[in-house]
């Protein structure tokens, strides 16, 4: 069998089938169907030369007859045990990442209520009366589990009025804050005595929330127990509202149930003032799942400029000093225009930049993209180095898995050891952009400088490893000339 009929001559990169094809420059033609190569007449050039230009650039042999060979053919062994073993190989892989990677995700979900206790509440009581004392009972009867709200109850005289107390919510001090209005008790004794046809009893209580800060927290965790603290507070206030008026010499219940029945069947009642709501659902696509679609962007400037670099063999030609320009200069100027595009995707859209800063929201929000994938779209570079093309698809899943975990919940109710969200990407681009957009608390110089800290550590990664890969060059072209 000659070497072009072999099957592992395809395969075998030092036999003289592949130098022989390597070295033409054969014409394809099509006859009956099948692919034919007509060798030129030409010298038969040196191994030498062929076989270094084989070691740069591998060339594809075609065999005679392409397309005959079953997966299961005998002749087809050797290849069928390598492709099997690549993708077992792989499948076992992929396995131990999904088991060990995604556990980050699923241990934010695991038992999640029973950490319910670390988000914190606050009474204060301005009324000072039955009322008051209804409403701070029912708070200490339901607080002390691991599944409720730790309520804290405050000196109305540390306040000058409800603003204080609201101001301790968008300080993020509390996550909620109940208040009793002052002379709440009293004007519902009004009410009675005269059978006010017009009392309101929600203007009694007032609960102060954000849900800018953390809209799952509110739907999940603090709205539900809110409401049971103070239902819990008007049934019982109801009761002994009913038994304190048989005692007034002047009580009416027949023209007080025509005229004012709320003042017997609802005394009280509260109502909610988001102080900054959760009211622009497409910022989800910027505190969130969107930012996963940064990291993608990141993902796919790296690999088109890694192509480009190997393509044109810039690896090679370029002083050190020339391809560090170009590793960080290009990806950086990439992502200040792919955020742009992020950033106005989003005015497309209606997220309203200018709703508390004016015209500077929209600049904010490029500049906090621009650095966020900048702090992302470098670490992937840098892995990208270390790691080879070839795996950075693994370091992907650990990315972006470790990023977006600690973005959809609360970290006041995760676990400890997802503290870590303090300095990772995902975290600060999404408090940022609630800053912007929902007028959140300001932590921007914080939120910045950790993305611009992930930015700067990556430029110098990039540094060192392009040194090491050049101190390391010397030796790789030692073995590839001993080959030849």
């Amino acid at each position: 069998m000659t070497c072009k009929d072999s099957p592992a001559s395809i395969f075998s990169p030092l036999s003289d089938c592949v130098i022989e094809e390597a070295s033409a420059r054969d014409s394809i033609s099509n006859h009956d169907g099948f692919l034919t190569i007509n060798a030129p007449n030409t010298a038969q050039p040196s191994t030498e030369h062929t076989l270094d230009r084989y070691l740069e650039t591998p060339t594809l042999v075609i065999p005679d007859r392409p397309f005959r060979t079953h997966f299961f053919a005998s002749e087809f062994a050797s290849e069928r045990r390598a492709y099997i073993k690549a993708v077992a190989l792989s499948t076992l892989w992929t396995a131990l990442v999904i088991i060990s990677v995604l556990s980050i995700y699923w241990g934010t979900l695991w038992k999640l209520d029973e950490h319910a206790y670390r988000l914190r509440g606050v009474v204060v009581d301005f009324d000072q009366g039955d009322i008051g004392q209804a409403i701070l009972r029912a708070s200490q009867e339901q607080t002390g589990s691991p599944r409720q709200i730790t309520w804290t109850v405050e000196n109305p005289s540390a306040f000058k009025d409800a603003s204080g107390v609201a101001q301790l919510v968008l300080d993020e001090r509390y996550w909620v804050a109940v208040v009793v209005q002052p002379g709440a008790t009293d004007n519902l004794r009004k009410a009675v005595s005269s059978a006010d046809a017009a009392y309101n009893g929600s203007a009694a209580v007032t609960v102060y929330i954000s849900q800018a800060r953390q809209e799952q927290a509110y739907s999940h965790f603090i709205s539900p127990q809110v409401r049971d603290v103070l239902q819990t507070a008007q049934l019982s206030f109801r009761n002994q509202n009913a038994k304190s008026l048989s005692h007034f010499s002047n009580f009416n219940l027949t023209n007080l149930m025509q005229n004012a029945p709320q003042t017997i069947l609802d005394p009280f009642d509260f109502q909610v003032n988001d102080l900054r709501p959760f009211d622009v659902p497409v910022t989800t696509a910027l505190t969130a799942i969107g930012l996963i679609y940064v990291a993608f962007a990141a993902l796919v400037s790296c690999t088109h400029s890694l192509q480009a670099r190997n393509r044109l063999g810039l690896n090679d030609k370029l002083t050190l000093k020339s391809l560090l320009k170009v590793r960080i200069c290009s990806p950086l100027i990439s992502y200040f225009w792919l955020s742009f595009s992020y950033a106005l995707l989003s005015v497309f859209f209606h997220v309203p930049f200018g709703r508390f800063r004016n015209a500077g929201g929209f600049p904010l929000c490029w500049l906090m993209f621009f650095l966020g994938m900048s702090a992302l779209g470098l670490t992937i570079e840098v892995v990208t180095i270390i790691l080879t093309p070839q795996y950075v698809s693994y370091f992907m899943i650990f990315w972006i898995i470790w990023n977006i975990s600690v973005c959809y919940l609360p970290l006041d109710v995760l676990p400890s050891v997802y503290g870590y969200a303090h300095m990772a990407p995902f975290y600060n681009i999404s408090r940022a952009a609630r800053s912007i957009i929902l007028d959140g608390k300001n932590e921007l110089l914080i939120n910045f400088a950790v993305l611009l800290a992930w930015t700067v550590i990556s430029i110098i990664n990039i540094i060192l490893c392009e040194l090491w890969k050049r101190r390391k060059l010397p030796i790789f072209r030692n073995r590839k000339a001993s080959y030849a």
